[in-house]
């Protein structure tokens, strides 16, 4: 794999550059405080590093000028070992070890607005503005501020604020505190031409692609809760463009309901300085093979835009895990594995990466099938099934048609949880019990998919 380089991370000039030939004999620069070991199963490399220094990659090439390079690992260990370049016949290589170095976050949200004593100029959206009159700037607000925007009539309010070119990144966060719940409660933004809107609280689901209500009835009231809005991603995935926005919209809808009170505070843009998921990502190589059994290495290549401290939990396939960043696994020949790495930051940010380990050539001569399932539900009258059953027993005659497959996977309808909170959106719901996973386990999916309308039909 080839190292590509964003321009969100910042390398260090390389600190170790080894050559070695065919021969393996070894031309190093003497004041690397870096050796290089051949053992029976490769190259094994060794360099000190500062104490601040926490994670490095690993690259190697043929080039001299390391102008196309593969990268081996990315690791927090001051060792590796290169088990695949036994198997690689060139003249010569040449190694590469860089300290990967995050790129620190500013800490500083873009300011947009914080309704400090005195309120912005506001227009009335059109044909929603019942009580145009019905706001003020009150004292107080989330810890820190002065003082915040509370709306309490049936009021939509325009703000016209500088404008902010969006792009699949850009991530705001505001401030809000439900203090009575109304018919819809939600902050908007537009460009003039369009409007998004994300429903905070409310009793009431618009049924259109630009009202966003995957957080309504998820924050508590009477407590002022930090909001994340991926206006960037939402936007695009609605209208299929990056615009210039120019305007907010601050919403207490109170049709039918006249008592409905919220509060607004801390509008801000928070792309620089909100932390980011890791990636993950690795290698694997089949290294050694006999009759029965093969052994794969598999090397990390996940890393973090700013954090150079990672978790990792790699699951095998076969009911093995390591947390190590660099292992070696055996599987039994002739099979075919879904392996997954997990990494997780400092921040509990985290990313999944998957592949599936092949056993060549056996394996990818033979058929390989895979088993799709529609609606899966373990809820309504499965439920009560179970209950006087067990979760095995009502998949016993579709699980012949399942558990074959060398990969099984199908749309799970309903949540597994315990939680006895409804989303109030929601009129239908469905819930069966994180035990009932047994079945699933026993029909033979490998994988269920929760990515449907009953993902968020119960929380808490």
């Amino acid at each position: 794999m080839n190292l590509l380089i964003s321009s969100r991370y910042m390398l260090k000039t390389a600190v170790i550059v080894i050559v070695f030939l065919s021969a393996f004999q070894v031309y190093a620069q003497q004041d690397l405080h870096l050796t290089l070991e051949e053992t029976e199963i490769g190259m094994r490399l060794n360099w000190s590093a500062p104490e601040e220094q926490n994670r490095w990659i690993v690259l190697r090439s043929s080039d001299p000028y390391m102008l196309v390079a593969d990268t081996l690992a990315i690791t927090s260990d001051t060792t590796f070992m290169d088990q695949t370049v036994f198997s690689i016949r060139t003249e010569q290589f040449f190694y590469q070890v860089v300290p990967w170095v995050p790129v620190p976050n500013s800490n500083e949200p873009g300011y947009i607005e914080n309704f400090e004593l005195v309120a912005p100029e506001f227009e009335s959206f059109p044909n929603e503005d019942s009580d145009p009159d019905a706001f003020g700037i009150i004292p107080g607000g989330p810890e820190g501020s002065q003082s915040y925007l509370q709306l309490y009539g049936n009021t939509w309010k325009i703000q016209y604020i500088d404008p902010v070119q969006l792009d699949i990144s850009t991530l705001w966060s505001i401030d809000m505190c439900r203090f009575n719940q109304g018919r819809m409660q939600m902050i908007g933004l537009g460009n003039g031409e369009d409007y998004m809107w994300y429903v905070i609280w409310g009793d009431d689901a618009p049924n259109s692609d630009i009202w966003i209500t995957t957080y309504e009835g998820w924050f508590p009231g009477n407590e002022w809760e930090t909001i994340y809005l991926p206006v960037g991603e939402d936007w695009h995935g609605r209208f299929g463009e990056h615009p210039v926005i120019d305007r907010v919209v601050y919403v207490n809808d109170n049709d039918g309901n006249n008592d409905g009170v919220v509060g607004f505070d801390n509008l801000h843009d928070v792309t620089e300085s909100f932390l980011l998921s890791p990636d993950a990502a690795f290698t694997w190589m089949i290294m050694e093979e006999t009759g029965d059994s093969l052994t794969v290495q598999f090397n990390s290549i996940a890393s973090d835009p700013d954090s150079d401290v990672l978790q990792h939990l790699w699951s095998f396939g076969d009911g093995g895990v390591s947390t190590m960043e660099q292992v070696t696994h055996t599987y039994p020949r002739g099979g075919n594995w879904p392996v997954s790495l997990r990494v997780t930051d400092p921040e509990m940010n985290w990313d999944i990466f998957h592949t599936a380990v092949v056993d060549s050539p056996l394996t990818l001569n033979s058929d390989f099938t895979i088993s799709c399932g529609g609606d899966v539900i373990l809820a309504r009258g499965i439920q009560d099934v179970i209950n006087n059953t067990s979760p095995e027993y009502v998949f016993s005659y579709v699980r012949p048609y399942i558990e074959p497959a060398d990969l099984a996977l199908c749309n799970l309808e309903c949540p597994l949880t315990f939680a006895e909170t409804r989303h109030p959106t929601k009129t239908i719901w469905f819930k069966g019990s994180p035990d009932d996973a047994r079945g699933l386990n026993f029909a033979g999916y490998d994988w269920v998919s929760l990515a449907n309308n009953h993902i968020i039909d119960l929380y808490g």
